[in-house]
């Protein structure tokens, strides 16, 4: 069962496990780092956070992982020294040789005609948000009156039966359709630990992972616990592969500005 935890007794749990092995984290950014809102472009990092993250960069290996695009991230967190990986690691699985280039790209051009298409059919209900990215695109219905999910639903399911090379992720009031390619947070961070596994004199690494949704149960389903804590940020019980939570990203920013 995944267990609640002040900022403080985490860090004592890190403390107990971490051994001499070297801290890396990754982090997602929305629910996480900064507090969901109706619109996604005013979801914004506050100034204590963001100290705390430019503090850690400098000492440890830090990611933040985003179903946002590369540079968005980059943009919001403004941070010289953070790897951002956006789309949810589609951008990092641009780069990987065993990845089908082909299909990729077929999934970039049906992406485009996919969000078209919803655009188009869902223009008339009102707060619908469209989000374009390059590897990915984000249908948000936080703002729609609930006698219009059901249409939405609907839109959305029709779109990702016709069109064969997506599929879609599911957040809180957010519906991400991505490339189907065998690709996930989970493959992200295991291809940032071996690329560090890989570097001259660098240490075992110990991972913390903190995020937010069902995205993040990619990442904590490859986790050890003997070398890893995930933590899930969320406010009530739930069932996770995470094994702590805590409650906020005011309890994460508690959390960074005491690690050390």
């Amino acid at each position: 069962m995944i267990r609640e935890s002040q900022a403080r007794q985490l860090l004592d749990i890190l403390r107990d496990r971490i051994g001499d092995r070297q801290l890396v984290l990754f982090l997602d950014y929305d629910g996480a780092l900064a507090a969901a809102v109706e619109h996604p472009d005013a979801v914004l990092l506050d100034d204590e956070t963001r100290r705390n993250l430019q503090r850690l960069a400098a000492v440890h290996p830090l990611q933040v992982i985003s179903g946002r695009d590369q540079g968005d991230v980059q943009a919001r967190l403004g941070i010289a020294g953070i790897e951002c990986i956006g789309s949810y690691g589609f951008h990092m699985m641009d780069a990987l040789p065993q990845i089908d280039r082909q299909a990729l790209e077929e999934a970039v051009v049906e992406l485009e005609c996919a969000a078209n298409e919803l655009e188009h059919w869902l223009d008339y209900i009102e707060g619908v948000v469209i989000d374009r990215k390059k590897y990915s695109f984000a249908l948000h219905y936080r703002m729609v009156d609930r006698d219009d999910l059901q249409q939405i639903n609907a839109a959305a399911s029709d779109v990702l039966e016709r069109y064969a090379s997506l599929a879609w992720k599911k957040g809180k009031k957010v519906i991400e359709f991505v490339p189907d390619i065998p690709w996930d947070k989970g493959l992200c961070v295991e291809a940032v630990l071996a690329r560090l596994r890989g570097t001259s004199g660098s240490r075992e690494p110990f991972v913390v992972y903190i995020g937010d949704g069902a995205t993040a149960e990619e990442a904590f389903a490859v986790l050890d616990p003997d070398t890893a804590l995930g933590v899930l940020v969320v406010d009530h019980e739930c069932d996770s592969a995470a094994e702590f939570r805590l409650r906020d990203p005011e309890a994460v920013s508690d959390f960074l500005g005491i690690l050390d």
